[in-house]
């Protein structure tokens, strides 16, 4: 992923967030929307587990949001450009959750083909343990 970073708009020295970086990042981005001291928004973990599931089910956050936690469908715009605008800065300051990694690395395969068939003439065979544990995305 870093030797194709470039294609994908983001450096070769993009950082990975762990959970409380992540976490961190979507705090300011309530912050900067004024929603981290409004009680009846949900916590930022929550939001970023919509995100999460809405990456790794290859669902928009609204169908995630209507099919998991319909309690927080009267606050669903803020939720929404809350989670549009964690994606908008990890883009800015090339940053990548766990979950990026996944999609970037799908997005690359299916959306570059010339990197795709770099990468097909150097891995001919690829072995996926667990298969059956794998989400949407991951298989």
């Amino acid at each position: 992923l870093r030797q194709h970073a470039g294609v994908l708009g983001y450096s070769d020295r993009f950082t990975v967030l762990d959970r409380e970086d992540a976490r961190d990042l979507m705090v300011t981005c309530l912050a900067e929307r004024k929603l981290k001291s409004d009680k009846r928004f949900p916590r930022p973990e929550l939001v970023l587990e919509l995100v999460s599931l809405a990456t790794n089910l290859q669902q928009a956050v609204s169908e995630v949001l209507f099919d998991r936690r319909p309690q927080f469908l009267p606050l669903a715009p803020e939720i929404l450009a809350t989670a549009a605008r964690y994606r908008q800065r990890k883009a800015q300051l090339h940053l990548m959750d766990f979950d990026d990694l996944l999609l970037n690395l799908k997005r690359l395969l299916t959306e570059h083909s010339a990197v795709r068939e770099q990468l097909t003439e150097r891995f001919h065979t690829v072995l996926v343990d667990e298969y059956q544990d794998t989400n949407k995305l991951q298989g």
